[in-house]
This record gives structure tokens, C-alpha cells and sequence, in this order.
């Protein structure tokens, strides 16, 4: 019941943030949301990205809370809809199947790169206006979108190495969900990312 209220708690505070609840509100709940956040990580990837979210918290216009709770969220459910296992047919099995799937899954370099992907949204401020574009079904102007993002990070963890990330994520994408749409916006992400520095690597 635990695990179930920290999932919850993570996946609705970006609703309470959008509707400009104060963040004293949120001082108890705060660090629970990180302390749930960094127990979906292995072991190695969740050292590995201690220093990230140090210098995130630093530069987060709203410091921990912002980082631990609207990005960490994002950040969750960015991976979650890669790595969920849904086969089930349990509404929660994604959330079930998380750690498994994402420690087996998941490169160091794509958690790094997806991580900071998130933060670039929060830096940038414009997380809901990509999802509008989505909405919207306007494809050029949310890869537009989302590529600023990309950038954000791959300024961080390097250029090709963004690339990969972004390819490594679309093909589990098709080998989890089949979902060949999403791969195909993924892998014309990395190639702005690979035409950006001229990447020519695989």
C-alpha cells in the first residue's frame, strides 16, 4: 500500500503544481516523493545520477521541489512508458513491472540522457507546450519542441551520445509496445541530434 501511495503521490503532483497549490503544501510529502523516485533505480544508475540531480536542485527555479517532484514525475513516467510491461491487461502492471524492466532495460546512458531531458523541460519552460503540440496532433512543431529538450541534455552528456540514448529507447519501444510511431518520432529526434555535431556513429 506504501509502494502504491508513493506512485500516486508521484503521477498527480504535476495536476496540483499546474493548479498553483503552494509548495509549503508539499513540504511533508517532498522528500517521500524522492526517496521513491531514486528506489525505482538500480543500485549503479541511481549513484550515477546523484550528481544530476545535485546540480539540477541548484538550478531548478523552484530548488528540490521542483526536481523531486514535477520533474521526478516526468521523469518516472517517461521511462515507465517505455519500460512498462502492460501485458497483463492490470492497470498498475506498469507500475508493478517497472523496476524489473528498467534495471534489465535501461543503459546508464539512456536513464542520464532521459533525466536530463526532463530538467531541460523545467529549465525551458515549456513541458506543457510540447504536450499541447502532441495533443494537437501538429508532429513537426512537438518534435520541434521536445528536440530543445534533447539539446538541454546532450549539452550534458554529449551529442551522439544523446543520439544513441534516443535510438536505444525508440527500439524498445517497438519491442515492448509495438509502437512504431513513437520509435519513428524518436529516431528523427536523434537524427537532428547526429545532424546538430555530424555524428556519423551506431
Amino acid at each position: 500500500m506504501d509502494h502504491l501511495r508513493r506512485v500516486m503521490t508521484a503521477l498527480f503532483l504535476p495536476l496540483l503544481l499546474f493548479l498553483g497549490i503552494s509548495g509549503n503544501v508539499f513540504a511533508a510529502i517532498e522528500e517521500d516523493v524522492c526517496v521513491y523516485y531514486r528506489s525505482t533505480l538500480h543500485a549503479k544508475h541511481r549513484d550515477a545520477l546523484e550528481p544530476l540531480i545535485a546540480e539540477a536542485k541548484k538550478s531548478a527555479p523552484n530548488g528540490i521541489l521542483a526536481v523531486c517532484t514535477y520533474e521526478g514525475a516526468a521523469f518516472f513516467g517517461s521511462v515507465a512508458d517505455v519500460y512498462a510491461d502492460r501485458s497483463s491487461g492490470d492497470e498498475y502492471a506498469w507500475v508493478i513491472g517497472f523496476e524489473r524492466a528498467f534495471e534489465e532495460e535501461a543503459s546508464l546512458a539512456s536513464i542520464r540522457f532521459l533525466f536530463l531531458h526532463e530538467v531541460g523541460h523545467l529549465m525551458i519552460k515549456h513541458y506543457r507546450v510540447c504536450t499541447t503540440h502532441f495533443a494537437n496532433g501538429d508532429r513537426t512543431a512537438y518534435i520541434s519542441c521536445e528536440s530543445e529538450a534533447d539539446r538541454y541534455a546532450a549539452e550534458r552528456v554529449g551529442y551522439c551520445e544523446a543520439a544513441r540514448a534516443l535510438e536505444e529507447l525508440g527500439a524498445s519501444i517497438v519491442r515492448r509496445h509495438n509502437a512504431a510511431s513513437g520509435a519513428e518520432i524518436l529516431a528523427e529526434r536523434a537524427a537532428l541530434l547526429r545532424k546538430d555535431k555530424n555524428c556519423s556513429d551506431k
